[in-house]
């Protein structure tokens, strides 16, 4: 029998991560079933073109006071992989090249602006009809004046409790006043979990996307004080974010402590260690790093379970070829708040990477698919019929994306609702693994609800190598 220091059982960035840090001094089996490694972020070949599963950029900016101790990072504590950001920046910029990107945008009501939903760009409050930016400055004056202050945006990392109980619509409206929220905020949540922001806890709001401002932020850009520092990101020069997994497997499959089993556990059982049958060879190791979600960890080990389904949203992605010609409308990643269209998403690679001289541009265009069926697009044809509708009328392309030239995939239950229920229920997985495999180190969606993020497993990773060096 074959035995590892470490088993490394996942495909996602933390797993890749994980055993390029423990290979350095250890013996590492990396375990994974799946036909790839890299999961969401090693993206999808069509026509021998690598395409990003949505978008996926580099957040390096953060407000939070850098740190280099990784002993202290807990996955349990919101955004706290933000005080390590500079640290994910050099471990992926000392493997590839990345670029700054730009013109990152909202369509609001017609109107083209800087993003507003993750990029917290105000331009559009100046944008906006006058009818409707009295409204909102009306409503934010009530706010700030009598509003609940108990709720307020400042107090979100003060009284955490208080906003995972509460849920983000009423946060929303006691911040943002009804009409921001009914233009920028519910559609959004809408077109992104077919959810509505009434379903949800405040405290998880960036899960689905959705910005948390202060009032007084918002009335100071409707006064053209806008004040906040941009959000910046950063993407591959090669265009396509799975340019940072090629290196990572790179350095895994030239590391002699590595060993990749592409196989199913067909059993898993605590001895000297976790020992690990496939189906026609078992191996032990001595410990072992979880990098997929509990539940399927609970289900390997055998333990029993309380009746639990998690809450998921589908996601539909047309993977589109056009014409450089054929582009009216330059943007790195479009946001689509207007309530007329499912899209909720788009995303040019070739600009995001400032590649000049490509002929064809990669388009990818983001749909939830409930959202979709409720709309009447239930075929690839009407969603094709409908997206080409969206980028000509929008001044976005001069003339119709061909049928050959779109790939329309649906990605079943591939992102977990941010509800109050999902939630509670990853407590109770946790607690249980906690109680039946303590000695477990645990990496992404296993860490941490709030804890997924590429930097974060990044920085799980990192930690894990500081811990056993």
């Amino acid at each position: 029998m074959n035995t590892f220091d470490f088993a490394v059982c996942g495909n996602n960035t933390g797993a890749l991560v994980a055993a390029i840090e423990l290979g350095k001094k250890h013996k590492v089996a990396l375990i994974n079933p799946a036909p790839n490694l890299g999961a969401h972020f090693a993206g999808l070949p069509i026509n021998g073109q690598n395409f990003d599963i949505g978008m996926n950029f580099f957040e390096f900016t953060t407000f939070h006071k850098p740190s280099t101790d990784l002993m202290t990072y807990d996955a349990a504590v919101r955004n706290d992989s933000a005080r390590f950001f500079k640290m994910v920046e050099d471990y992926v910029c000392s493997r590839i090249d990345v670029i700054e990107v730009d013109a990152i945008e909202s369509l609001t009501k017609g109107i083209y602006s800087k993003d507003i939903v993750m990029a917290n760009a105000l331009e559009i409050l100046e944008k906006l009809p006058a009818e409707i930016k009295s409204k909102i400055k009306a409503e934010l004056e009530e706010v700030i004046k009598n509003g609940d202050k108990t709720i307020h945006a400042s107090q979100k990392k003060l009284n955490e409790p208080l906003f995972l109980k509460t849920n983000y619509y009423d946060v929303s409206i006691a911040n943002h006043g009804k009409t921001f929220h009914d233009l920028f905020v519910e559609p959004f949540c809408k077109k992104i979990f077919n959810i509505s922001s009434k379903d949800f806890p405040a405290l998880l709001h960036r899960i689905a996307w959705a910005p948390l401002f202060y009032p007084e932020t918002l009335l100071n850009g409707l006064n053209g004080k806008d004040e906040m520092a941009p959000t910046l990101f950063h993407y591959p020069k090669k265009g396509y974010f799975a340019a940072i997994i090629e290196s990572f497997m790179t350095e895994i499959k030239s590391n002699p402590n590595i060993t990749i089993f592409p196989k199913k556990i067909e059993q898993l059982k605590k001895s000297n260690g976790f020992e690990f049958a496939f189906d026609n060879e078992t191996i032990n190791a001595k410990k072992m790093v979880w990098c997929n979600d509990l539940l399927s960890l609970l289900q390997t080990a055998k333990i029993e379970l309380f009746d639990f389904t998690p809450q998921k949203a589908s996601v539909t992605i047309a993977f589109c070829f056009v014409d450089k010609e054929n582009i009216k409308k330059q943007f790195s990643t479009l946001y689509v708040c207007d309530v007329e269209t499912p899209i909720y998403r788009i995303t040019n690679q070739e600009y995001s990477a400032k590649i000049p001289n490509s002929d064809t541009i990669r388009i990818v265009i983001e749909f939830n698919h409930d959202a979709l069926n409720e709309a009447g697009l239930d075929t690839n044809e009407k969603i094709l019929e409908h997206l080409n509708q969206f980028l000509t009328q929008n001044n976005i392309l001069k003339t119709s994306i061909k049928p050959e030239n779109a790939s329309i995939k649906a990605l079943k239950n591939a992102v977990n609702h941010p509800t109050l229920y999902n939630f509670n229920n990853f407590e109770k997985l946790f607690n249980l693994t906690q109680n039946f495999l303590p000695e477990v180190e645990l990496i992404g969606p296993a860490s941490g609800f709030v804890s997924t993020s590429f930097n974060d497993q990044v920085v799980q990773a990192l930690k894990l190598g500081v811990k056993y060096k």
